[in-house]
């Protein structure tokens, strides 16, 4: 499945956060407010609810097109760049989350690579965390447990809070939903 290069700059916003200073934006020759492709959840979360009475449920699909951020070129980060996506919708179960993580694990393999790590997550864990706090503890490896803590307090999170939050991520064991993930990705064979 594919979606536009440019879409309803609407259909962003208030979707991705902070991040969306990193919008390419601008007024098309209509006079809409439109953006380039972000990424690909946002526009292919749209096709899938503007069609979901005639797709067959669970639906599978695979996306691979090129996604733009207007952020400064530096190692690693580019303005145009692949993206693959693929995800299953009408299934909110672990094994569906399992299924896809297999997929990324097996493209891997079958690349050559020896090993892969996948970091797997569940958003209920943290679910009480505000967004500026998972967005300074995300930067962890780069900026440190103090550059974390700097970050969240120029955010508006107090100190204590900061640290609070900090220690319940750096703390969290897999949950039942996590357990059910792993054992299933044994199942496809990968441990």
């Amino acid at each position: 499945m594919e979606t536009p290069t440019l879409e309803p700059l609407e259909l962003f916003e208030g979707q991705i956060g902070e991040d969306e200073k990193l919008f390419f934006k601008f007024e098309d020759q209509g006079g809409r407010k439109v953006a380039l492709r972000y990424d690909q959840t946002v526009p292919t979360c749209r096709v899938v609810g503007q069609n979901y009475q005639q797709l067959p449920m669970p639906f599978k699909r695979y996306q691979i097109q090129p996604a733009f951020r207007a952020e400064k070129p530096q190692k690693g980060r580019y303005r145009e760049f692949l993206q693959c996506d693929a995800d299953i919708f009408g299934d909110e179960s672990p094994f569906a989350d399992a299924e896809v993580i297999a997929l990324s694990l097996d493209i891997y393999r079958r690349l050559g690579f020896k090993q892969v790590k996948a970091l797997i997550n569940n958003r209920e864990l943290v679910k009480d965390f505000p967004y500026p706090a998972i967005a300074a503890i995300d930067k962890l490896k780069k900026i440190g447990k103090e550059g974390v803590i700097s970050e969240m307090k120029n955010k508006g999170i107090a100190g204590d809070k900061a640290r609070e939050y900090l220690d319940l991520m750096l703390n969290l064991k897999p949950d039942e939903t996590i357990n059910i993930i792993l054992k299933s990705l044994e199942n496809y064979g990968f441990d």
